[in-house]
């Protein structure tokens, strides 16, 4: 202020948010909106890439491995309540169990595990409350989705449309984090699957893709898709068993 007059730390960052709004031609309310658009689908926690400690981590222990590669889960989180849900919920049944062991894999490698879900039209919602709807007693994708669902260190990202990429924060996440690939697993491999391949491909991330981690709602098609997804995405394709995570650590750490 002009008087000298010391501000408050709350007066401060009203300032800030202020002249920030003003910078960008925007009301103060107008940024506010903005920032909650882009925050709360977020619901995840990015680590300061300045600090040693990992505030993900309750007990305060050092973060001990850096590593270049993330798994998204994509579109695990699902109440399977749409047409041809019931097809996809068989298809997905059969590779849960693929999927718990690989997740198991990742997190043990100290790989990065982030869940990219369809929000289903619901605009209000966020990670808690389509989990919660996904697991209630009568939803029909309640076991599947207990069995994979987040811990407490995974991200969550909300996507609008098929890719895990258009009109998500994903990107920014991905190199906050310092992966330059990305495993891709879930559901639809013919859908939410390829297209996330394609928009990874074209971010030039390396791509890997198990196709014994991900489905569609008949053989066919997820074999088709995968194929695509090969040729045309230039992406790996490699059961998760074969899968050899320790080329995505940074060698020299403990």
């Amino acid at each position: 202020m002009g008087d000298g007059t010391a501000l408050s730390a709350p007066r401060r960052a009203a300032d800030i948010w202020c002249r920030v709004s003003d910078s960008l031609g925007f009301t103060a309310i107008q940024l506010q909106w903005l920032f909650r658009c882009i925050a709360r689908p977020l619901n995840l926690r990015l680590r300061a890439t300045c600090s040693e400690e990992d505030p993900a981590m309750p007990d305060g222990k050092k973060q001990q491995r850096k590593t270049s590669a993330a798994l998204l889960l994509i579109d695990v989180i699902n109440h399977f309540e749409f047409p041809d849900g019931a097809s996809i919920l068989r298809r997905a049944a059969a590779i849960g169990g693929n999927l718990c062991r690989l997740k198991k894999r990742v997190h043990a490698a100290g790989i990065p595990i982030i869940y990219v879900n369809d929000n289903f039209g619901q605009w209000r919602s966020d990670a808690n409350k389509l989990l919660a709807h996904c697991v209630r007693p009568e939803a029909r994708g309640r076991n599947f989705v207990t069995n994979i669902k987040p811990e407490a260190d995974d991200y969550f990202v909300l996507k609008p449309m098929h890719s895990a990429f258009y009109q998500t924060p994903l990107d920014v996440l991905l190199r906050q984090l310092g992966a330059s690939s990305v495993i891709l697993a879930g559901l639809t491999t013919n859908s939410c699957i390829l297209c996330s391949a394609h928009d990874a491909n074209m971010r030039d991330y390396k791509i890997i893709v198990p196709p014994d981690c991900c489905a569609a709602r008949t053989a066919r098609e997820h074999d088709q898709a995968i194929e695509i997804i090969g040729a045309m995405a230039d992406a790996k394709v490699i059961s998760s068993s074969a899968l050899r995570l320790g080329q995505f650590v940074e060698k020299g750490r403990s």
